[in-house]
């Protein structure tokens, strides 16, 4: 049964990018696990308008935290002109509840697949728990959502985060410029047949980290890829 929540917070966040903070209208949180996502309803002439996202939001937090892409889609077209107060309802949570924070975990993220994998590392910032390695990659700094507070983790103990701007000219950025490639993941993951993995981004870049993973060691068993796209 779906949840009625409030919009509480809408801000721009880089290209085409909208940060939402939804807060519960009963006031009771969503229970969900990291890395989960809910269908997003909206009205829109009499009838409503449905759409799944990840959650961005640590299962601590009351509040849920989306990053949308606007795309001009009939969902997204009905998110820049929203105010505060508007009601959105909320289905789910769906998704396996696939981490453990007691298990090492390495993430995958590209652009806007760094949403979900935010939910992993605000839950695993706040609580000792296994290792995570973040490999996240996207186009140009202005794609390379949540920067700020993914360099503030790297700093916390069990948590390595490794940046790359895989379309940008790099003078000047001081991390790996290209797509990370099997040499990466090589030189950064002692024994890579020990880590649990999640990969997600675009079907393509999803599709050519599953090969590399697997070809280094991955245990298929351990390993979940979520892709979009063609």
């Amino acid at each position: 049964m779906a949840k009625a929540f409030i919009l509480v917070k809408k801000e721009q966040i880089g290209e085409n990018m909208l940060r939402l903070e939804l807060s519960p209208k009963d006031g009771k949180p969503l229970q969900f696990k990291p890395a989960q996502f809910v269908n997003l309803g909206l009205m829109d002439k009499g009838k409503i308008v449905k759409r799944p996202y990840s959650i961005a939001s640590s299962p601590d937090s009351k509040n849920l935290e989306f990053c949308i892409k606007i795309v001009g889609g009939e969902f997204t077209s009905l998110l820049p002109p929203l105010k505060t107060g508007t009601e959105f309802s909320v289905d789910g949570p769906f998704g396996p509840a696939f981490y453990d924070e007691k298990k090492d975990f390495v993430l995958i993220a590209g652009g806007v697949g760094i949403v979900p994998m935010m939910s992993i590392l605000r839950y695993r910032a706040r609580r000792k728990g296994g290792q995570v390695i973040l490999f996240y990659s996207a186009a140009n700094i202005k794609r390379m959502h949540y920067f700020e507070e993914l360099r503030a983790f790297s700093q916390l103990p069990g948590i390595k985060i490794f940046f790359s701007l895989s379309r940008e000219v790099c003078g000047g950025w001081p991390f790996h410029c290209g797509r990370f490639e099997h040499k990466d993941f090589l030189a950064n993951l002692p024994s890579p047949g020990k880590f649990n993995y999640f990969a997600c981004g675009k079907k393509e870049m999803v599709d050519e980290m599953r090969e590399i993973l697997l070809s280094i060691g991955a245990k298929p068993e351990l390993s979940h890829f979520e892709g979009w796209g063609v």
